[in-house]
């Protein structure tokens, strides 16, 4: 059995953390199968690259219920 998962912070939105969990879910499939992964571990041992963000910063007071109200 094979795992991936990371940490889930307030700003993630859902995509972002299962993309995250699924990237070292995938690096335990490839090397070596039959353990467990954390992705932050992965980027910070240099065995996967921390994607580089695009898009604009979110302010800490954004609320994201706003949205959908």
């Amino acid at each position: 059995c094979s795992l991936g998962f990371t940490r889930v912070s307030e700003m993630d939105v859902p995509t972002d953390a299962v993309g995250r969990a699924d990237e070292a879910l995938y690096y335990a499939k490839e090397n070596g199968r039959n353990q467990v992964c954390s992705y932050e571990q992965l980027v910070a041992q240099g065995k996967i690259g921390k994607p580089v963000s695009t898009e604009a910063a979110v302010s800490e007071d954004f609320d994201i219920d706003a949205l959908f109200g």
